[in-house]
């Protein structure tokens, strides 16, 4: 028990001394939150204040048009009569609508009136000013239909066959975590990134400052000696992923999500469900780091395959995400995804966890203690591993 403590409190006092590590473990929590939240805001100030300009062609044929397609939103210009070419006017209008010949012939009649709206699909403005003009053009149609069948006789209510009320059944933060559903993967990365710094120090930098050796010769078995190593870069993971979570969710509860048409309503409750898994989180990522910084040749080699292997889950989980892949059964026994699962679902408010997800989190904690165990093997063979 005193070899214990005595290796625990030489590995913690080391990792505290290393200034590096302790940037690191401080910089990816407060740089993430920061980061996702200015774009955040940045989409909500766009999406809330954007302006879009659009030219009306033909206008003079249905001048009594223009007031019912503008608003706070779309500045509409009616242009002269004349012979314009929409695509050329594209590149100074968001988007153009040119109005038939016999616009208001059709209209008199009854008949469809023709139109054509040109925009550009590849440009955001373009798309968005095309998408409020269809809103405002398909107000205008219903209402003119309505005054035709009212001068008809037919009552109003003749003209709603079918009444639908809509009732949103989803959960307070479940559409915030269908936007934000990458959260699960960065806050697993932040797992890998705040203890890259101690693991290589502990390995690899033990071994080119010469002080690995003296410690493979202390009357301390192997398997002692890499989980005091284990412990010190488990913490350091978990602490800075556990920051990183609840900073994110900080920063999310402050901006006004509500114009983007969704809600962020986490619990403290689910807060601690996220912070609880990623505990095997770490305990994998600490246990596989270690385990890669050995079997590296020197320090630079260390720091280029961990630098990979923190990317590696982070892919993975983004491509699930992407996929829209329905994760269930087998697939929650995979290490990460489970966790990434449920994390998701705490965001989203849903409380009830699948028992596979619970096994992936079990299986992520015995594949921490056998990658532990290969580790502790490495020790045992010096002329291998300080050559």
């Amino acid at each position: 028990m005193i070899q214990w403590l005595s290796a625990i409190k030489k590995e913690w006092l080391e990792a505290i001394r290393d200034k590096r590590s302790i940037a690191m473990a401080l910089i990816i929590p407060l740089m993430m939150p920061a980061m996702m939240g200015g774009v955040i805001a940045f989409l909500i100030e766009k999406e809330s204040s954007s302006t879009f300009e659009v030219a009306i062609v033909n206008s003079q044929l249905a001048p009594d048009t223009i007031p019912h397609l503008a608003d706070a939103r779309l500045n509409v210009t009616a242009l002269e009569a004349g012979v314009y070419d929409p695509e050329a006017l594209l590149e100074d209008y968001d988007a153009v609508l040119v109005l038939g010949e016999g616009f208001v012939e059709d209209l008199v009649q009854f008949a469809p009136a023709n139109s054509e709206l040109w925009y550009n699909s590849s440009q955001s403005t373009s798309n968005g000013a095309a998408r409020q003009l269809r809103a405002k053009i398909s107000g205008l149609s219903r209402q003119l239909t309505q005054q035709r069948m009212t001068g008809f006789g037919v009552p109003s209510a003749a003209m709603r066959p079918i009444a639908v009320v809509s009732r949103d059944t989803a959960k307070p933060g479940s559409r915030a975590a269908i936007v934000l559903g990458s959260m699960p993967g960065m806050i697993i990365f932040a797992a890998f990134a705040c203890a890259l710094a101690t693991a290589i120090d502990t390995t690899s930098g033990e071994r080119e400052r010469l002080s690995l050796e003296p410690l493979l010769v202390q009357p301390a078995s192997t398997w002692l000696l890499m989980c005091s190593k284990w412990s010190v870069v488990a913490a350091f993971g978990w602490i800075g992923a556990a920051l990183t979570a609840v900073l994110l969710s900080l920063v999310m509860s402050l901006l006004p999500l509500q114009e983007l048409g969704i809600s962020w309503q986490v619990s403290y409750s689910a807060l601690a469900m996220v912070c609880f898994q990623l505990l095997p989180v770490a305990m994998f990522a600490g246990a596989l780091m270690l385990l890669v910084a050995l079997k590296a040749k020197s320090f630079k080699e260390a720091q280029t395959l961990l630098g990979i292997l923190q990317i590696a889950p982070l892919v993975g989980l983004m491509a699930i995400d992407l996929s829209d892949k329905v994760i269930e059964q087998e697939l929650l026994l995979i290490p990460f995804v489970s966790q990434q699962q449920i994390i998701k679902a705490s965001f989203s408010a849903d409380a009830s966890f699948d028992l596979w997800a619970w096994g992936g989190v079990a299986i992520t904690i015995a594949l921490s203690l056998a990658v532990l165990s290969l580790a502790s093997r490495s020790l045992n063979k010096p002329h291998r591993l300080l050559s």
